[in-house]
């Protein structure tokens, strides 16, 4: 239950302090980052709002043990 908000900003430096703001804000109220549109989340936020995240490590771990699937992201998030 809940509702969705899509944003579009130019990237520079004003808004990407304004989206980390905007991180603060999500986590702090329970909501989630959607990860196909986004380019930008640190870790620490993607660990702090994404209470599925366990069970998507876990599944990684048995179906990709060699980590042929690896993206820049799954990098940048570290899973």
């Amino acid at each position: 239950d809940g509702y969705t908000i899509a944003m579009d900003f130019p990237i520079n430096n004003k808004t990407l302090a304004l989206m980390n703001k905007l991180d603060d804000i999500t986590s702090k109220y329970g909501g989630r980052i959607y990860l196909a549109k986004d380019s930008r989340m640190s870790k620490d936020t993607l660990f702090k709002t994404e209470k599925r995240l366990v069970n998507l490590k876990n599944f990684r771990k048995k179906i990709d043990t060699k980590r042929k699937f690896e993206s820049a992201q799954s990098s940048r998030l570290g899973i």
